[in-house]
């Protein structure tokens, strides 16, 4: 009888377990889903294409400026310790507002404080981009280095500045809908299509993981029948009559003449 009894309860203490291990299975899957980070997908904007003039030069362009940031956490400890300290002189010589001492401490500190996010630096051009790219730890990548590059802002410039503004146009971003000259005449063709990306929720606000869903595909280039070194001689020699003669109002004909005394 006793024999049966501890049998009994041998058995009874092994179903407890089981149950108490398949409780705390279900906990851990749901502890996961609950701090699972937080994602979004967001529109990725094409960038614009270009209006050209007769000979192929650019009149409007699309200029790309880059919001760096490192995520020093993802970087193996022993590669860390060997390679900060040729980082920070390779950020130094690029970047003088901190020295080299500085940068480094300014990196372990945020890699200390667990920052996933750290500004490197605002308003990048592509040219700088890839020599960050090559720097120690950097050139590890995004997965082992923490090199987040891929924070894009891209503007419109004009290369001629004031010249040909009117004719060239813009769209605008604010809302009203506003297409101007060539830029809005031709704006189907040149803006594109927009593509989608993820972006990952932290501290501080949402980041761009790198991860794309559909690829952006940039807009196509127009080629105008303007001749921007003609174009340059007219409004020079226009403007400095108008400056000569205090006139208010001026204008040019370029005539392609075809006879001869």
């Amino acid at each position: 009888m006793t024999v049966y009894v501890g049998f009994v309860l041998i058995m009874l203490l092994v179903l407890f377990k089981t149950f108490t291990i398949q409780m705390e299975g279900k906990s851990g899957m749901l502890s996961d889903d609950e701090d699972k980070i937080p994602t979004r997908i967001i529109k990725r904007k094409p960038r614009r294409g270009e209006i050209l003039d007769v000979n192929f030069t650019p009149l409007v362009t699309s200029v790309s400026y880059y919001e760096i940031h490192m995520d020093p956490t993802v970087v193996k400890e022993d590669i860390f310790n060997d390679k900060i300290s040729d980082l920070a002189k390779g950020l130094a010589q690029m970047y003088t507002t901190r020295s080299a001492r500085e940068w480094g401490n300014y990196i372990r500190l945020g890699r200390k404080r667990g920052n996933r996010y750290l500004k490197i630096r605002s308003k990048v051009s592509n040219e700088e981009r890839r020599k960050l790219a090559e720097l120690p730890i950097f050139n590890l990548g995004r997965m082992k280095g923490g090199l987040i590059d891929n924070d894009v802002t891209v503007t419109r410039k004009k290369p001629y500045n004031e010249l040909l503004r009117r004719t060239l146009g813009y769209v605008s971003d604010d809302g009203r809908g506003l297409k101007v000259g060539l830029e809005g005449a031709y704006d189907d063709y040149l803006k594109g299509e927009y593509g989608e990306e993820i972006e990952q929720k932290i501290s501080t606000g949402w980041k761009r993981t790198g991860q794309i869903i559909n690829e952006a595909v940039e807009g196509a280039d127009i080629v105008t029948s303007i001749d921007i070194e003609i174009q340059e001689v007219a409004h020079s020699e226009l403007l400095k009559q108008l400056e000569q003669h205090e006139a208010k109002h001026g204008c040019v004909v370029v005539m392609d003449v075809k006879t001869y005394h």
